[in-house]
């Protein structure tokens, strides 16, 4: 496969070919991880390890790349319960966590959901000395645009023809998925 991406878009044709190339290993790069987590789960069965639960947050992320943003938040769930279970969910992989689950709040339309993830990602981000780290900024900013779009939304509401404050998208700046 990657010999036949090669010639249908070589290296010297160019931007376009650059980013379809790019497109289809982000694409080789989910599946394997869809494959190697079924194997995982097929071996492992129903085991509550902070692993475990580190593999369902990579599917979640993989799932909601591919714009599967229900099957992510299933995966999110079932990896929260297990952080809580094992006492992982304080962690900065469980900030990392709550942080995709509230990413894929807001792109289902669940703004309050999102709030609530994204502030919870936030207190473990503060109680594990991580909210001062790129990551931590990148989530800080997060909230903001969330909370941005949430004042343009009820300023359209209440009849406002020209929102208050800016509107910005996290995606824009820093990617779709955050670890």
């Amino acid at each position: 496969l990657q010999l036949s991406l090669e010639a249908a878009f070589p290296a010297s044709a160019g931007r376009f070919a650059a980013q379809c190339r790019l497109e289809v290993n982000k694409a080789m790069t989910n599946l394997e991880v869809f494959k190697l987590a079924g194997s995982i789960f097929e071996r492992s069965g129903e085991q509550d390890t902070p692993s475990v639960a580190t593999l369902l947050t990579h599917m979640g992320v993989a799932r909601g790349d591919s714009g599967d943003h229900q099957g992510a938040l299933e995966a999110f769930w079932h990896a929260k319960r297990i952080r809580k279970v094992t006492d992982s969910l304080e962690t900065v992989a469980g900030a990392v966590l709550l942080w995709n689950m509230g990413y894929s709040f807001e792109q289902v339309g669940e703004c309050d959901s999102a709030v609530e993830a994204y502030e919870q990602a936030r207190r473990v981000r503060r109680a594990t000395g991580t909210l001062d780290s790129p990551s931590g900024a990148r989530l800080c900013k997060a909230q903001l645009a969330l909370a941005q779009g949430a004042k343009y939304r009820d300023d359209k509401k209440n009849g406002s023809s020209f929102p208050t404050t800016a509107v910005t998208s996290p995606k824009s700046d820093f990617g779709d998925w955050f670890y």
